[in-house]
């Protein structure tokens, strides 16, 4: 996922959760982007994939 696109949801989800748009970015800045930052650079492709079937159960593609 791209890291803009990752910043705003991660930022968006503290803000559903009852932080202000202020204390989101800040905890954003402190804690998310650092994270994000250390994993961003450790990604390898995938050795199965999955689906979500609309019941909620999973049926394996590879």
């Amino acid at each position: 996922m791209a890291p803009e696109l990752l910043k705003n949801r991660l930022i968006q989800r503290k803000i559903q959760g009852g932080l202000s748009e202020e204390e989101a970015i800040r905890f954003y800045e402190t804690s998310d982007r650092l994270n994000v930052e250390r994993i961003s650079g450790y990604t390898v492709p995938a050795n199965e994939e999955w689906l979500m079937l609309e019941d909620g159960d999973f049926s394996r593609l590879k």
